[in-house]
C-alpha cells in the first residue's frame, strides 16, 4: 500500500512499534505563534514574549502527544492495533484497527480528552491554586487568557498547560469529525438499537458535522457584524469560528460522500493527505 500520509507529514521514527509522523500544519502554527509574539513584543516591549511562543508550542506538542498516547493505551487495553500516529496541532490522527466492540471504540475515543482533562484540571490547576495564583478562571478564555504571561517561568508553563489542555479537551469533544466526539457519535450510532433510526452512521455524523459547520458560520457572521473588544487578541473570534467551520465542513463532506471505508479512496486526494472520515477500521474487515 502506498504511504498516503507522507505528502503532508514528516516521519520521526517508530515509538513502541508505532510509526509516528509530524503533520505539516505545525509549521503554520509555529509561524503564527512567533508572529503574534512579535506583535506583543512591539506593544509590550516584554522580553518574555519570544520565550512564551516557544513555551506555547512546547506545551501544545506535549499535550497532543500525551493525548494520542492515551488513545494508544486505551486501544491496547481493548485489543486494538495502531498502524500509524500523525501528530497535528488539534490532536493526533491515529489509524487504529479495532474489534467491532462499540464500547471499546467509545473508550478509546474518550481517552484523549480525559488525558487533557487530567493534565489541565488534575495537575496544572491544583498546582496554580496551591501556589496562590489568582483569577484562574480567566485563563480559560480562548483568545484572551488573563494573566497568562505573569509569574515565574514554571507558573507560566502551568498556566499554559491549563489553557491548552482545557481547550484541547473542549475541542475534541465536539460531536463531529475530525474530532474524537465525532468518533464517539459514530460508534454510538452503530449500536443495534440505533440502527432502526440511523441507516448509515457514517453519513449521520457527516450531516451532523455540516449542521455544526453551518451554525459556526452563522455565528462568525454575527460576530463579524458586532463590535468586539480586542485587547490582546490578534485573531478575531469570527475568523477563528470561520476556520473551525471550514475544517469541520471539509471533514464532514468527506464522510457523507464516502460509501464505505473499504472502497479504496485515495487519501492523497483528501484534505491534508488524510481521510478524516475513516475513524477506526475493523480488525475483522482488515483480516479478510
Amino acid at each position: 500500500m502506498q504511504d498516503t500520509s507522507s505528502k503532508w507529514s514528516l516521519a520521526v521514527g517508530n515509538w513502541y512499534g508505532v510509526p509516528v509522523r509530524i503533520h505539516g500544519s505545525w509549521f503554520f502554527v509555529a509561524v503564527a505563534a512567533f508572529y503574534f509574539s512579535w506583535l506583543l513584543q512591539q506593544q509590550k516591549r516584554d522580553t518574555i514574549v519570544d520565550w512564551l511562543a516557544v513555551a506555547v508550542l512546547g506545551v501544545l506538542f506535549v499535550s497532543v502527544l500525551l493525548h494520542e498516547l492515551a488513545h494508544l493505551w486505551a486501544a491496547r487495553r481493548v485489543d486494538g492495533v495502531a498502524d500509524e500516529m500523525v501528530l497535528t496541532p488539534i490532536g493526533g490522527i491515529t489509524k487504529l484497527r479495532m474489534s467491532t466492540d462499540t464500547n471499546g471504540e467509545v473508550l478509546v475515543a474518550l481517552a484523549g480528552p480525559i488525558m487533557n482533562m487530567i493534565i489541565g484540571w488534575g495537575c496544572c490547576l491544583p498546582l496554580l491554586w496551591y501556589d496562590g495564583s489568582e483569577n484562574l478562571l480567566g485563563l480559560l478564555k480562548l483568545f484572551s487568557p488573563e494573566a497568562l504571561r505573569s509569574g515565574t517561568p514554571w507558573q507560566i508553563v502551568a498556566k499554559l498547560g491549563l489553557w491548552v489542555n482545557h481547550w484541547l479537551m473542549i475541542m475534541n469533544l465536539i460531536p463531529t469529525l475530525p474530532f474524537d466526539g465525532g468518533q464517539i457519535v459514530k460508534s454510538l450510532a452503530e449500536l443495534p438499537r440505533m440502527r432502526a433510526y440511523v441507516q448509515s452512521p457514517q453519513q449521520f455524523v457527516g450531516r451532523l458535522g455540516q449542521m455544526v459547520a453551518l451554525g459556526l458560520l452563522i455565528l462568525a457572521i454575527c460576530l463579524m457584524l458586532t463590535p468586539e473588544t480586542r485587547g490582546d487578541r490578534f485573531v478575531p473570534t469570527w475568523l477563528a469560528c470561520s476556520i473551525l467551520a471550514s475544517v469541520i465542513f471539509i471533514s464532514s463532506r468527506s464522510a457523507t460522500t464516502m460509501r464505505d471505508a473499504s472502497d479504496g479512496i485515495d487519501e492523497l486526494d483528501q484534505p491534508f493527505g488524510y481521510d478524516f472520515s475513516q475513524g477506526y477500521t475493523s480488525l475483522e474487515r482488515t483480516s479478510r
